[in-house]
C-alpha cells in the first residue's frame, strides 16, 4: 500500500511540475509576444448620424505588439447603440440633437480608453410641396404620371396645354395623398402623391401645377411635359451615375448642359430623360433627392428614373438596402405584374411612339430587404413582350449594371439575359455603373453579327470631362471604348433609323451608332 501511495505522490508530483511548466511557457510566450497597451486610439472621434444610420469603429492599441482586445460601450443605447465590434447603430430620431459617447476600453489594461462623439440628429419635417416629378405613363402618347410631397394629406393638381399660360381653361383634381412609407434618415413623416393622368392628347406639350388646400403653391410653380407622338420622330437624353451629395449643385447643371448640347446638335427639343441610376449618393438622405427638384431640371421634361445602388443605400453604409426611397420620389407606371408573373414595383415599361422601353431594377435581385430573382424578372419580361407583341417598332431596355464589358458581365447577369435579348431581338441593352463608355458590336448569341442586340455602358454624368482614348482590342465583341468619358448620351428616332450619339460636357460628339428597324 505505501509503494502505491508512494507511485500516487509521484503521478501527482510530475502532474503538477507539467502544469507549472505549461503555464511557466504561456507566460514568457506571451511576456515575449505582448507589450503593455499605451494607448488606445479610434478611426473616428466626432460623426453625425440619423436614424437608421450605421457606422464602423475600429478601435487599435499602441504600441502594435500590445493586445488589440476591447470592450464597448455606448452612453445612451437607447439613442445609438454599439456591439461587441464595433458596430454603432442609431436607434431613434430625437425631438432634440443628442451626443452619444461610444468608448472602447483595452481588455488589457482598462485605464487605456478612446471614445467617439456622435451627434444623433432630430429629422427635420417637409415643410412644403416639393420633390415635384414627372415621368412617362404606360402609353406615353395619351398617359403621365405625376409624383410630389407635401406637409399636407390634400393637394389640388392643376393642369393644361401649354399654350394656356393663365391655366384659363386648365383641369383642377383634388388628390389625396398618403403617409409615406420610407423611413428617411433626415426627415420625418410627410405624405406621398402619385397621380396618373390619361386621356391626354398624343404630341403635345401640357403645363402643370400643384397647390395645397390653402392655395399655397410648390416652390416649382409651373412645371411641364410633352406627350408621346404618333409620327415615331422624337429624341431622348440617357444618362447615368450623377451620384448627387449633400451641399452639391454644380452636378445638376450638368444635365442642363447635356440637353442644350443635344438641342443645339439636331435641332430638337429632347422629349424626355433615362437616367439609369445612382441619381443620389445616399438614398436614404432626403436632402440629397431634394437637390434634383430644387434645381429645376424635373419641371422641364419627363424623367424616367430607374434605381442603382447608391439609390438604395442607406446614410453611411454600402449595404443594398431599400428601393423605398426610389419609390417614394420616382414617377413611373406600377405595371409590375402581367399574367401573375410579378417583379418589384421599381421594374417597369413604357410605350414611347414606337419604341417599348424595359426598365430592369438589376439591384433587386441582391437588396437585403427586397425579394427578388433575375428568374422571375425574366419571366415578366417574357410576359411583356408577349403584351406589346406587334406595338412596337424598337426595343430598348435598361437596367444600373452594365451587361457586358468593363468587367461587370456577373453583375450585370449578362449570360443569363442575352438569351432573351437575342429571341425577341433587343436592338439597344443599357447598362451603366462602370462610369465608362463602351459600345459593344452588334452581337447574336454572343458573337459580332449583323441585326443582334448593341450593348452599351453609359458615360459617368458626375465628373469633368476625361479625355477619350478610343479602343477596340479589351474584348472581341467591342466596338468602342471611351477611357472613362463624362457626359452622356442621347438617342433620335424616326421611322427609319435610330441613332445614339455619345456627347461630352464640351458639346463635341465622340461616338454614335444606329440601328434599322428589324423584322419581327
Amino acid at each position: 500500500m505505501t509503494r502505491k501511495y508512494n507511485a500516487f505522490l509521484k503521478g501527482c508530483a510530475l502532474f503538477l511540475v507539467t502544469v507549472l511548466l505549461v503555464f511557466s511557457f504561456c507566460a514568457c510566450s506571451q511576456g515575449e509576444n505582448s507589450a503593455a497597451v499605451e494607448k488606445v486610439t479610434l478611426n473616428k472621434t466626432t460623426a453625425t448620424l440619423h436614424a437608421g444610420d450605421t457606422l464602423q469603429l475600429k478601435a487599435t492599441a499602441s504600441p502594435t505588439d500590445a493586445p488589440q482586445d476591447f470592450t464597448w460601450k455606448s452612453s445612451s443605447a437607447s439613442y445609438a447603440s454599439v456591439d461587441a465590434d464595433g458596430l454603432v447603430t442609431v436607434k431613434n430620431s430625437t425631438p432634440d440633437t443628442q451626443t452619444v459617447t461610444i468608448t472602447a476600453t483595452s481588455k488589457s489594461n482598462s485605464s487605456k480608453t478612446a471614445s467617439c462623439k456622435i451627434t444623433v440628429k432630430v429629422k427635420t419635417t417637409v415643410s412644403k410641396i416639393g420633390m415635384v416629378t414627372s415621368g412617362p405613363g404606360e402609353d406615353a402618347s395619351t398617359s403621365a404620371i405625376l409624383s410630389w410631397h407635401s406637409p399636407s394629406k390634400d393637394s389640388i393638381l392643376e393642369y393644361t396645354t401649354a399654350n394656356d399660360t393663365g391655366f384659363a381653361s386648365s383641369t383642377k383634381i383634388d388628390v389625396e395623398g398618403s403617409e409615406s412609407t420610407a423611413d428617411w434618415s433626415d426627415v420625418a413623416k410627410h405624405y406621398r402623391f402619385r397621380y396618373v393622368l390619361t386621356g391626354l392628347t398624343p404630341n403635345t406639350d401640357y403645363i402643370y401645377k400643384i397647390k395645397d388646400k390653402e392655395g399655397k403653391l410648390a416652390d416649382s410653380a409651373i412645371a411641364k411635359f410633352r406627350t408621346a407622338g404618333t409620327d415615331k420622330t422624337f429624341s431622348f437624353l440617357w444618362l447615368s451615375d450623377l451620384h448627387v451629395p449633400k451641399g452639391s449643385t454644380t452636378d445638376m447643371n450638368k444635365i442642363k448642359d447635356l440637353v442644350n448640347y443635344a438641342n443645339a446638335k439636331e435641332g430638337i427639343n429632347v422629349d424626355f430623360c433615362l437616367f439609369t441610376g445612382d441619381m443620389v449618393n445616399k438614398g436614404q438622405v432626403y436632402k440629397h433627392w431634394n437637390y434634383w427638384s430644387d434645381s429645376g431640371v424635373m419641371n422641364e421634361m419627363e424623367y424616367a428614373f430607374l434605381p442603382g445602388n447608391h439609390d438604395y443605400y442607406p446614410h453611411n453604409s454600402k449595404d443594398r438596402y431599400s428601393n423605398a426611397y426610389f419609390l417614394d420620389v420616382a414617377a413611373h407606371p406600377y405595371n409590375n405584374e402581367i399574367n401573375g408573373k410579378s417583379v418589384t414595383k421599381s421594374d417597369y415599361w413604357f410605350l414611347w411612339n414606337d419604341v417599348l422601353f424595359v426598365n430592369i431594377d438589376s439591384m433587386a435581385p441582391e437588396a437585403t430587404k427586397v425579394s427578388e430573382s433575375v428568374a422571375k424578372q425574366k419571366a415578366w419580361f417574357e410576359e411583356v413582350m408577349k403584351l406589346n407583341e406587334g406595338k412596337y417598332t424598337y426595343l430598348v431596355v435598361s437596367q444600373h449594371y452594365a451587361y457586358i464589358l468593363n468587367k461587370e458581365e456577373t453583375w450585370g447577369e449578362y449570360e443569363s439575359w442575352y438569351p432573351l435579348f437575342d429571341k425577341y431581338k433587343v436592338d439597344f441593352a443599357l447598362g451603366s455603373d462602370s462610369h465608362e463608355y463602351a459600345r459593344s458590336k452588334s452581337l447574336v448569341n454572343n458573337q459580332p453579327k449583323d441585326g443582334g442586340t448593341i450593348y452599351l455602358s453609359s458615360a459617368m454624368t458626375q465628373g469633368s470631362l476625361s479625355v477619350i482614348s478610343p479602343k477596340s482590342d479589351l474584348d472581341s465583341r467591342c466596338a468602342f471604348y471611351g477611357g472613362g468619358v463624362s457626359g452622356g448620351c442621347y438617342f433620335t428616332v424616326t421611322s427609319e433609323k435610330m441613332v445614339m450619339h455619345l456627347i461630352g460636357y464640351n458639346g463635341n460628339e465622340y461616338d454614335s451608332v444606329e440601328v434599322s428597324p428589324k423584322s419581327r
